[in-house]
Order: structure tokens, then sequence, then C-alpha cells
């Protein structure tokens, strides 16, 4: 068992020996007064076996200094690893700096904590973690308040620029006065007279400010280009008077006239597009049944299936020999039967189908108008948050002849006047009894265009300035090679 007494005596040795060679070192003896006797006396009545004693040959040992404390960022805030002599490391946060003032060191956190401003005083007692959170919620809050002010000035900007609500108001104007367009016709041959009738009157095309004519065409093209034929060209005619909206749709095939911006002769409708893209087909549509359209909006077919998928597809009734088809012919899943819900594709074809049908465009005509109806329907149930998706659907596939001005208009006057919620009815142009089936080297309609004129600026504005007499000789006639009276 160790001596307590010669561990005291070794010790004292030890220590006398590590400051003599300290002093000797640094070439400044230093008079170092210890009374070892107490120490020894001390350690004689204590347990001194956690005792760690020093090797004085150990000179290594003795002359490397303590390691020094590594502090980086002293002023960041963050926490530094702090090296302890014995090599063990340990995370502690850096003591905030210290500044004199007046010669004295001032503690600044203690200072923050009694400051004069309330605000300030109040966040700087609050523990660290809370005053970080603080922050955070302040730049938020900082935010929020510069992207709200940006907000509010740009939707008041927008209000300016449209003016007044009150002139999106409907107004119902008088009518104008149009004068007659004699319906007789006299030409030796079909086409003549075929010519003869669109280029007739055109100046006194049927038109109301009362009346909106917008034409809805589906073509087989890319967006913005004049390339294919369009197998979807419908009016959608608003009448602010009435409270009405007409689907009007154009029979494809009606053989006509054509003025087209390089040439122009007589062939079907649908290939007026071909012939000088959309302007061309509007304003062949005006010339032979006399009525002003104010502008165009036209859908490829692809974008035609994006718009539907943007809605979540549409709500159409269809009958079971038409998902047949259309699943034989397209290679579709086709579901038939009452308020059958149809995705993109489904109704495309559904629009487009027309082979299954006895009486051909008529049938697909009716089908097209379902489609648009569907899709009315499920924008005027849509929500705030669905018209945007449809509308980021649809944009960017739209090609129109509205400026960005006249949209805007447009969208606020149905907005404030509830058009969306106007009474809808359909109709086919040419209607059954103005038309019959012919052929001019492929399948037409030939069309007694001046009763048909007279039917659709009777449906559009409640009057006609088409004058028909009775016995007049029709363009049916013409090209059956017979006279109205005979």
């Amino acid at each position: 068992m160790p001596d307590n007494n010669n561990r005291g005596k070794g010790l004292s040795e030890d220590l006398e020996a590590y400051l003599d060679l300290l002093d000797s070192e640094s070439g400044n003896r230093r008079k170092v007064s210890r009374d070892f006797s107490n120490l020894n006396e001390t350690l004689s009545r204590e347990k001194t076996s956690d005792v760690r004693f020093i090797d004085i040959e150990d000179e290594e040992t003795i002359k490397r200094p303590p390691q020094r404390r590594v502090q980086n960022n002293t002023n960041s805030g963050q926490r530094v690893n702090s090296v302890r002599p014995n090599g063990n490391t340990t995370n502690r946060k850096p003591a905030p700096p210290r500044y004199k003032e007046n010669g004295k060191f001032v503690d600044t956190e203690e200072r923050k904590k009694q400051s004069s401003n309330p605000v300030l005083r109040w966040f700087y007692n609050l523990p660290k973690k809370r005053q970080r959170l603080v922050k955070i919620l302040s730049v938020f809050l900082v935010f929020a308040i510069i992207l709200g002010t940006a907000l509010g000035i740009f939707i008041n900007n927008k209000f300016n620029m449209m003016g007044d609500p009150e002139q999106y108001t409907d107004v119902i104007y008088e009518e104008e006065q149009f004068s007659d367009i004699d319906g007789d016709i006299n030409a030796s041959n079909f086409k003549d007279a075929l010519k003869n009738w669109a280029t007739t009157g055109n100046d006194q095309k049927m038109s109301s400010k009362n009346v909106v004519n917008v034409l809805l065409i589906g073509a087989d093209s890319r967006q913005g280009t004049n390339t294919g034929n369009t197998d979807v060209m419908m009016l959608v005619s608003l009448n602010k008077k009435t409270k009405q909206i007409k689907l009007v749709s154009f029979m494809r095939d009606s053989y006509l006239y054509i003025e087209g911006k390089n040439n122009s002769y007589c062939a079907k409708l649908n290939a007026a597009f071909s012939m000088g893209g959309p302007e061309t087909l509007l304003n062949t549509i005006e010339n032979n049944y006399k009525i002003e359209i104010d502008d165009f909006v036209m859908v490829n077919f692809e974008s035609f299936k994006a718009i539907i998928e943007a809605m979540g597809g549409i709500t159409v009734d269809v009958q079971k020999y038409e998902a047949n088809y259309a699943n034989n012919r397209y290679k579709l899943s086709m579901p038939y039967g009452d308020g059958v819900t149809l995705d993109g594709e489904e109704a495309l074809a559904f629009c487009r189908i027309r082979g299954c049908d006895a009486d051909g465009d008529v049938s697909r005509t009716r089908r097209q108008r379902q489609v648009i109806n569907a899709m009315i329907n499920r924008v005027t149930n849509a929500s705030v948050s669905d018209l945007n998706n449809y509308l980021n659907a649809l944009l960017p596939y739209v090609y129109t002849g509205f400026k960005k001005s006249e949209i805007l208009s447009l969208g606020m006057k149905a907005i404030t006047n509830g058009w969306a919620f106007y009474d809808r009815s359909e109709l086919q142009i040419p209607t059954n009894d103005t038309c019959q089936s012919g052929s001019m080297g492929t399948w037409i309609w030939v069309v007694d265009y001046q009763l048909a004129a007279q039917i659709l600026q009777n449906e559009l504005y409640g009057t006609s300035n088409i004058t028909l007499e009775d016995g007049r000789t029709t363009l049916i006639d013409i090209y059956n090679g017979t006279t109205g009276s005979g």
C-alpha cells in the first residue's frame, strides 16, 4: 500500500522542479513562496489515490503549452468548436464582443435589454430562439406588404384602364335601317348565278349594335396556318335586346362562290379557309348570307382536345350507333347513353364522325352544337379557379382576330350582364327546306341562298332586308335547269 507521506514529498519536489524549469526557460527567475510542509500535511490526511503526478523527465509534456481555444466568426452568433488541453472538443457559443465606453467595458447585450425604445427592449428581452422567429416573421410581413401593395396598384391600374364599370352595362340601341336586296337572280348557268348572288348587295349586309356575331372555326391545321379544310364553322350570335344566344352551324358541303386572296371560284364552303385563311372564310359567309360578323376565334383539333381535358371532360347524350362508329374508326372506348362524360379524344371524335349518319353533315353539325353547349354549361357552373385553369388551357391554342382590348371588353360585358345565362337555341344553315343534294364532280349541297339568307337574318335580327317574289327563279331551279314558274 503506497505511503501518502512519501507521495506528498514526491509531489512537493516535482512542483518545485517544474517551477524552476519554467522560470529558467523564461529567463526571469521568480520568487515563489510555497508552504510545502502544509501541503504534505494535507496530503497525509486525505486519500490521494486519484492524484495525477507529472513525470519530471517528460520534458515534452512540460514544455508544450496548453492548447488555446480557436474561435471563428465571433460576431456571427454561430457556435464554434473549442479545443481543451486534453484534446476533447465542446460546442460553445462565443461570448459577445466587449466594448469600452469611458474607459470601462460595456456589456452590449445588457445595454440592448435596457433600450429606451419599448419595441427593441421587448425584442431583446426575448429568448434567442424567439428573437430569430420574430426576425423571420418580420421578413415575411415586409414581403406581404410589398406584394399586396404592388397587386393593389396593378388591379387599380387595370380598372382605370377599363374606365367606369357602367360602360360595360348593355345599352340597347335603335335598330338601323338597310336598303332592300333583290333576291331575283338573272344568270344563264349555275356558277354564274352563285357569283351573281355572292357579289350583290354586299354594301347592305345586315348588322346591329345590339348583336354580337363571332365565328367559331375548327380547322384541321396547325395554329396560325391556312392549310387544310375546316370541319367546324359555327356562328355564336348574342342578341342583347332579346337576351338570346343562337348557335348556327354552317354546312361544310354547301357549294358557293368564294373570293379568295389570290383567286376566286366556286367550291365547297370548307375550302374557303385554305384559299385565304379565316378572313376569307368569314367574308364568304357574310357575302352569301348577307350578314356582318364581328370577328372569328379558331382552334385546331389538338388544341380542342386540350381544352376539353382541362375542363375535366364534357357531358353529352351519345347514341349507341355513334359510339360504335367512333370506337371502330378511331380505336376508342367511347361510352353511350344519356349524360355520359367524354374526354378530349372522345369529344373530338364525336364532333367529326358523319359516315354513320344517313343525313351526313346534318347530324354532325348537331353533335358539334351539343359539344359547344356542353362547354358553355361547364363554364357557367365553374368556380373562379376552374375558369383560370380553362383560360390557361385555352389561350395558348386560340387564334383570333380580336384585339386584346376587345377581348377584355367583351369579357367584362359578359360578366356584368350575365351573358352566359341567356337563353340558347340552335340552327342549321341551310335548313332542310332550302337545300338539296347534288354533284359538281363531288357530292355537294345545292342551296337556295336567297331564302336561306332571309331565314338567317330573321333569326339573328328579327327582320330581313331580302325581298323574295312569288314564282322567283331560285339557285336550285337554275342547277336543275328549270325556272321558278316551271
